[in-house]
């Protein structure tokens, strides 16, 4: 054991550390306000037995910026109208705030006045310089209100509830209603947690959506929609993000394209009529675990899907325990698990995009309806670059159940059987509902 000769140095340092943890604990000290959509006309003080009035949105809004860091606020059932977050003007998503609302559709936060092609039409929001750790939403309803919004209505771009970024996010019990997008070429988020370069000198870490509902999008969209993306651009460490017994109901609607979520880990979500259950699409290498495991993928035409550019790479999918029930139909390819090539040029196996691990495990895929003759749009696993523009390390499909006769000629796993395209591969034990063995075919469906 080092003895310390200096007794006064080790003194000094116990009182640094000491007023180092005072300091921290009073940053973390947190201010309780409630809030109600109050009919009086009176301002409130902010109890439980008087509450601040935010029954427009001038007040509401002037309570974020007044609070905007450390606070809870408790809201009182009712509408509360806001103009969301601003860029360089409103920051609607507080540091270590944390709203709780009395219920779903009990407390509803509603965007408007969004009338800016690029610096509005976010309800709680954090410039792409900013973060917002500790932000939290329960127990609450947000409505985009796309149809109220000019961005939307005049075609100017999306509306949307969460664009932030920070560590220590959790967003549990709420519902988002009314997102879209009214502008080709602007992709709609409804919840979209992305750290950029400019946040590129730090890590985050803990983002969980739970037990969320996400349905009722607007009408009228002019382009298409990925509802909840928690990743991240190179050069940023994102870990430890979830999206978890959550909802995505009847997401189609009518645009472009639709996806349900993409996180790290994506477990025990039910999708209803979207396009693609889960997906991706690597622009640089994705170094985390993508697991989409205990989730029920109904009637869509993708259950998970990774759509490649040529400077991709994907470490890991894992596809486990999921049921699939896919769209059967002769207009569109539907797969449960799809990786398509990137369109763009690859020179050289060593440039081509890759995937390190695939694991298909324990699934069962359906089809939605049975068609008066086999249907080659139809597959259950498709892993097929035919130009071979990416490759697979180590592939392995196992214990999987397919059902629903008379959809493909028993196509269910396509698979392309070349060098330098699957490293390792082991594919086992995958069966119909009668029994019979799935076979591999190296040719895909479509051919």
């Amino acid at each position: 054991m080092h003895f310390n000769p200096c007794p006064a140095r080790s003194l000094s340092l116990i009182l640094i550390s000491a007023v180092c943890f005072l300091n921290h604990a009073q940053a973390q000290t947190l201010t309780n306000i409630y809030l109600a959509a109050r009919t009086d006309g009176i301002a409130g003080t902010g109890t439980a037995s008087d509450p601040f009035n935010a029954s427009t949105p001038d007040r509401y809004d002037q309570l974020l910026a007044t609070y905007s860091q450390n606070t809870v606020f408790n809201y009182a059932p009712g509408t509360y109208q806001t103009r969301g977050w601003r860029f360089r003007t409103r920051k609607s998503a507080g540091t270590n705030c944390k709203h709780y609302g009395a219920g779903v559709d009990q407390t509803v936060i509603q965007l408007v006045g969004a009338n800016d092609l690029t610096q509005d039409g976010v309800i709680f929001g954090s410039d792409y310089d900013a973060t917002a750790d500790g932000f939290e939403l329960h127990d609450l309803t947000l409505d985009c209100n796309a149809s109220g919004n000019p961005k939307f209505t005049n075609h100017l771009g999306a509306v949307t509830a969460i664009a932030t970024v920070g560590s220590n996010m959790l967003f549990r019990g709420i519902k988002v209603i009314g997102f879209g997008t009214g502008r080709v070429g602007a992709e709609c988020f409804a919840v979209l947690i992305s750290p950029g370069p400019a946040l590129s000198s730090r890590s985050f870490d803990n983002i969980t959506i739970d037990s969320c509902v996400f349905t009722n999008p607007a009408q009228g969209n002019q382009d298409g929609l990925t509802c909840v993306t928690i990743g991240t651009t190179a050069g940023v460490t994102l870990t430890n993000a979830s999206v978890i017994n959550s909802w995505f109901i009847d997401l189609a609607s009518d645009f472009s394209f639709s996806s349900a979520f993409f996180a790290e880990q994506c477990i025990g979500n039910y999708v209803q009529n979207c396009d693609v259950g889960s997906y991706t699409e690597p622009l640089s290498f994705q170094p985390n675990r993508w697991l989409v495991q205990n989730n029920t993928f109904n009637s869509v035409y993708c259950g998970a899907l990774v759509k490649f550019h040529a400077t991709g790479k994907l470490q890991d999918l894992e596809f486990i325990d999921n049921t699939v029930v896919l769209r059967n139909s002769f207009a569109r390819a539907t797969q449960a698990v799809a990786v398509a090539e990137p369109i763009e040029s690859v020179a050289g196996l060593s440039n081509k995009p890759e995937v390190v691990n695939i694991a298909i495990q324990g699934n069962s895929v359906q089809a939605a309806s049975v068609t008066p003759q086999s249907n080659d749009e139809y597959a259950g696993f498709v892993i097929i670059s035919q130009t071979q523009k990416y490759f697979v390390d180590t592939l392995t499909i196992t214990g999987n159940r397919f059902s629903g006769a008379n959809t493909n000629n028993g196509r269910q796993i396509a698979i392309t059987n070349a060098p330098n395209f699957v490293t390792n591969s082991q594919i086992s034990g995958n069966y119909y509902d009668d029994g019979t063995a799935v076979i591999v075919d190296s040719v895909p469906p479509w051919q």
